[in-house]
């Protein structure tokens, strides 16, 4: 069963900041040059059907585990040997060479990334590279219409990450807010008055509203209404007196 999940944006970073050195690295050791061939190595999400039908002729190899493994696969003649590939004669030592070559690569991208090296490769089925939802990190190295490719769980990645940033706990929202204030407004729906009157109007006068004492007022923070209540009366001074604050959803 194939494990889903995604790609975190600090392994993904990680990944394409140490393979592609790791894997120049073992191209200078261990293959041929080839003279103005241009050599490509990419780390993918995805890679086209073209790439996909091609990786499913070539002979997978596996490090490590069930879970945390390496898988790579290629056309490994061409991009070790280069132009010597056709007069290459087969027998064990061109056979030595390529799994050397092969184990080399493997073990170079496992210390890239602060992992112990594989002590030898094991045949594996197919890898399904490219797929979505995959946990997998791809690495393609590309001379002409050639092809070696490194696929890798994102697990491998956790050593190279660094420690872990810890950050500090969420405040209670009462301590976060402290003694901070906010402007309330409360709105009623006064009758109407003409202009003559309000241009007559003196600290003292009676405004009639057309609210009943029955109905609800809201108080608003600027636009938003963040409690409900009704007109009351304290000592002097009128009041709201609330029956309702508000709820989670309004902040």
């Amino acid at each position: 069963m194939r494990a889903l999940g995604f790609i975190g944006k600090s392994r993904w970073n990680t990944a394409t900041e140490k393979l592609p050195p790791a894997v120049q690295a073992w191209r200078e050791q261990w293959c041929f040059s080839q003279e103005g061939k241009p050599w490509q190595i990419e780390c993918l999400e995805r890679v086209d059907t073209a790439d996909q039908a091609h990786a499913y002729t070539l002979t997978w190899l596996k490090a490590g585990g069930a879970g945390a493994a390496v898988y790579v696969a290629g056309d490994w003649t061409s991009l070790v040997f280069g132009a010597f590939a056709q007069e290459l004669p087969a027998g064990e030592t061109a056979d030595y060479l390529l799994q050397g070559a092969q184990r080399a690569l493997v073990n170079g991208v496992l210390a890239s990334i602060g992992q112990a090296p594989a002590a030898q490769l094991q045949a594996a089925p197919p890898r399904a590279i490219g797929k979505p939802m995959s946990t997998d990190i791809l690495l393609r190295v590309s001379v002409e219409s050639f092809r070696v490719y490194v696929v890798l769980d994102a697990a491998l990645l956790n050593n190279a990450l660094g420690p872990h940033e810890v950050k500090p706990p969420l405040f209670p929202r009462e301590n976060a807010l402290g003694k901070a204030s906010v402007k309330l407004s409360l709105q009623l729906p006064l009758a109407s008055l003409s202009i003559g009157e309000m241009n007559d109007l003196h600290p003292g006068d009676t405004l009639r509203a057309q609210a009943l004492l029955s109905q609800t007022l809201q108080l608003r923070v600027g636009t938003r209404a963040v409690a409900s209540g009704y007109l009351a009366r304290q000592q002097d001074y009128l009041a709201v007196q609330l029956i309702s604050g508000p709820s989670p959803k309004e902040f």
